[in-house]
Parts: structure tokens; C-alpha cells; sequence
């Protein structure tokens, strides 16, 4: 689903469901987002077979700075296979200044339904990289708006001034919690730590509720199949209906809890 690109802080002018719809996504396919390395063609494919609804191609985490450049390459194709498979698409981009402008002209070429980015600590952060896509929708003669712009919130001053980040691009649809890198910037004893981290994770629900995008919950490594089942429990009655998996392994559970009730 498409929206026009509105000006300003336009939460109140669209519904939830609509603003926070990813091109090409129905309403009930966004509950499992899962990341993997831009160049490992096996992994993307076992990422699909995994049924995750959203799939990202991730430029800057999982891929190494030498393997970026036939990555943007490789992303093209692993867009046409999600496209083929019924999987949203997406790639997270490096910073624009890290290499992140050169990426994004390569991957365009695939038309990807999202770019994730990092560098989500300023609105101006969101305004140039809003910038740089509208002239490569206008370069491809795409329609201007299609690509949506999800942040990843990864650092204490993302989080201090998230509403003002998530409402500067109307292309803004979803905003993912990194929270193990915040645990550790707070340095937490535990990083990864799903509960010390719910007083984040509840605010992160509230302002993306406020902001009219889509949150999708932190990743988390958890000891068990028990402690994941209750910390999807958690996120249900935190009002979460979408959740980054840490691996292909976790997607079933998370497609089973946050399917909506009939």
C-alpha cells in the first residue's frame, strides 16, 4: 500500500493501520522482521523459507565493509526473490556519509519496498535521506513516496528525541528498537536483557503510537523457548504487534503470537 507523501506531522490526517503499512504489505504481514547479511545469498534464502514477513538485507551489521560494494549488487536479486516469495523487502543502509549515499544509488535499482537506517539520532538525519530517495524515485521514474523510510533506533539520543525523528518524513511507516545496542550505550550489566530494557521498549511503543508508524520490538537472544514465549506475552499486552527476530529460528513463534485474534 502507497501513500502520499504529506507534508509535516500528518498522524492525525491517516489511520494507524494505513500510515504504518509498508508497500506491498497487508495489514496482518508485518508481526516478524528479520535481518540478514547482504552478501550470504544461503542465509537471505533460508530468511524467506523462514516465513518472516518483513526480510532486511543489512548492509551495516552483518556485512563486512569489504563485501558492501557486491552486496548493493546481490541486493538487487534478493529483492526480485522476496517479491517472488509474497516477503516484504528491505536493505539497512550505512550512514549516508559512510558510505550510505553510494549504497542506496545501487540498491534503488531493486525497489525496495523499505530502507532501514541507523543514523536516526536528528531529524535532519530522516529530511536527507528523504531527499536522496525522492531524486532516485524521480532518476527511476518511480512514484515519488513508494519507498518507505523505517529508523532503527540505536542510541540514547534517538530515543530522547524519537517523536521528532519519527515524524519528520512522511515515508516513515515503521521505527525498529535496537536494544542491545542501547544496553550497552547505557551500559547495562546484561545488554540483551529483555526485561531491564522494558521501561525503553514501553516508550518506544507510545511514541511510535503517537507518531502514527508501526513499532517493531527489539531482538533479543532469550535462554530458553519458556522466556521467549513470556516475553511475547509481554509485548502483546504492551500493545506490540510487530517484533525483530534474532535469528530464522524465532520466526514461527513470533508469526503465531502476534498474528491478530480472530
Amino acid at each position: 500500500m502507497s501513500l502520499p507523501n504529506l507534508p509535516g506531522n500528518h498522524s492525525s490526517l491517516v489511520s494507524h493501520e494505513a500510515r504504518s503499512c509498508l508497500p506491498g504489505c497487508v495489514s496482518s504481514r508485518r508481526r516478524s522482521w528479520l535481518f540478514v547479511p547482504g552478501l550470504d545469498s544461503a542465509a537471505q534464502r533460508r530468511g524467506i523459507a523462514s516465513g518472516a514477513d518483513v526480510l532486511v538485507a543489512d548492509l551495516e551489521g552483518l556485512t563486512a565493509p569489504e563485501d558492501r560494494q557486491a552486496a548493493c549488487i546481490r541486493a538487487v536479486d534478493f529483492m526480485a526473490e522476496c517479491r517472488q516469495a509474497g516477503t516484504v523487502a528491505a536493505v539497512r543502509i550505512n550512514a549516508l556519509d559512510h558510505g550510505g549515499r553510494s549504497e542506496l544509488e545501487k540498491i534503488i535499482e531493486g525497489g525496495p519496498d523499505a530502507v532501514l537506517t541507523s543514523q536516526a539520532d536528528a531529524a535532519r538525519h530522516i529530511e536527507e535521506l528523504d531527499a536522496l530517495l525522492e531524486a532516485c524515485e524521480e532518476r527511476l521514474k518511480l512514484p515519488l513516496g513508494r519507498t518507505a523510510i523505517v529508523p532503527v533506533l540505536a542510541s540514547p539520543l534517538a530515543v530522547v528525541r524519537m517523536f521528532d525523528v519519527l515524524t519528520a518524513s512522511a515515508r516513515i511507516k515503521a521505527a525498529v528498537l535496537a536494544g542491545e545496542r542501547l544496553g550497552f550505550a547505557l551500559g547495562m550489566e546484561h545488554p540483551d536483557d529483555a526485561t531491564a530494557l522494558r521501561h525503553i521498549r514501553s516508550r518506544f511503543v507510545l511514541e511510535c503510537t503517537a507518531a502514527g508508524c508501526l513499532a517493531v520490538d527489539s531482538a533479543h537472544a532469550y535462554r530458553d523457548a519458556q522466556s521467549l514465549e513470556e516475553d511475547l506475552a509481554w509485548v502483546r499486552g504492551a500493545g506490540l504487534k510487530s517484533k525483530h527476530a534474532v535469528s530464522e529460528d524465532q520466526v514461527a513463534a513470533l508469526n503465531r503470537a502476534l498474528s491478530p485474534s480472530q
